[in-house]
């Protein structure tokens, strides 16, 4: 009978123990694959006459797991599925990466309002003045950084070209000596 109590004292412990450690649930214990949701994917590799499947898929297999999850971190799965198949199964984003990919989204769209094509660049670049500061003041008017990084821009231009005309006419003086 002693023993019966102690072993019970033990487990009660043990299990008091256990719902501590993981309450709240939602929080300590992540739902796999199976129970969250994610997405497979299979694919086939094609193997020559000459390859032996034992050989190639695990090389491909490890390969792959170098690339897409180098430190395991992703919970990735990659194995093999009959003779000359490979599945690749990921679990789905959590709330934290979904409110993190939502950020960058709205990051991106915020650039891609004030951004310059090549094009348009080059255009304003050989621009004089007062024509250079009026576009310099229209594209930079959505930020002050991007006005004064522009405005650096156009002098390196200035002082790029000063010093090609300085390179030509010195080099059409040497042209004369000769």
């Amino acid at each position: 009978m002693r023993h019966f109590v102690r072993n019970s004292l033990i487990a009660i412990a043990m299990l008091v123990l256990a719902f501590w450690a993981s309450f709240p649930a939602s929080e300590k214990i992540g739902l796999g694959k199976d129970l969250e949701g994610g997405a497979s994917l299979t694919y086939s590799v094609q193997l020559n006459a000459s390859e032996n499947a034992n050989e190639v898929i695990p090389k491909v297999i490890e390969v792959l797991k170098r690339r897409i999850d180098p430190n395991g971190l992703f919970e990735i799965s990659i194995v093999r599925q009959g003779q000359d198949r490979i599945e690749i199964t990921m679990p789905l984003p959590g709330e934290h990466v979904l409110v993190l990919k939502e950020a960058f989204e709205v990051e991106l769209e915020k650039l891609s309002g004030t951004a310059i094509s090549e094009g348009e660049f080059d255009r304003v670049m050989r621009l004089k003045d007062p024509e250079l500061s009026i576009e310099l003041d229209r594209l930079g008017a959505a930020s002050a950084t991007m006005r004064e990084e522009l405005q650096k821009a156009a002098d390196a231009k200035v002082k790029s070209d000063g010093i090609r005309l300085a390179l030509d006419i010195a080099g059409r003086e040497g042209e004369s000596d000769e």
